[in-house]
């Protein structure tokens, strides 16, 4: 969704989890099976930081940045977001979410250990507050498409 709303906007295109990948030399599952989520959340915390205008004078290109979903977690890096970016909580209803899940299986570690859906169920209640209270715009991407006129209204 990420890339094709970049496309759409003629922006570059940056995936955080990507980012920390490279940063880290592993993937995303690797970090938190060898070192733990919280590790995990200090890297992605310092590299949120690195793609927000800094005051130091650095130039910043805008960018559409897809974030984890747990980058919520800490206020830290939505301080960071909300001062610099239009941030757009892009949500699905939890059964189409599941079956998105189901295809992407093992890219992601759990975040609790139990079933998937469940998982998701209670990763949804925990966090649905912080992606409302942090967003500037909501979009409903339950049928999975991308919308030129929500992105034409938006920016």
């Amino acid at each position: 969704m990420g890339k094709r709303i970049a496309q759409h906007l003629n922006r570059p295109f940056v995936d955080l989890d990507k980012e920390i990948e490279k940063d880290q030399e592993m993937t995303v599952a690797e970090i938190v099976e060898r070192k733990g989520w919280e590790y995990f959340r200090k890297v992605e915390q310092k590299i949120c930081s690195v793609f927000a205008p800094l005051s130091s004078g650095k130039s910043f290109v805008p960018s559409v940045i897809a974030t984890g979903g747990g980058v919520v977690l800490n206020p830290d890096n939505m301080e960071v977001f909300k001062k610099n970016a239009v941030n757009v909580f892009i949500f699905a209803d939890l059964s189409v979410l599941a079956e998105r899940l189901k295809k992407k299986k093992g890219s992601r570690p759990s975040l609790t250990g139990r079933d998937s859906e469940i998982e998701l169920m209670e990763v949804w209640q925990k966090r649905r507050p912080l992606y409302l209270k942090y967003a500037d715009v909501v979009w409903d991407n339950t049928s999975g498409e991308t919308i030129k006129e929500n992105l034409n209204f938006i920016f």
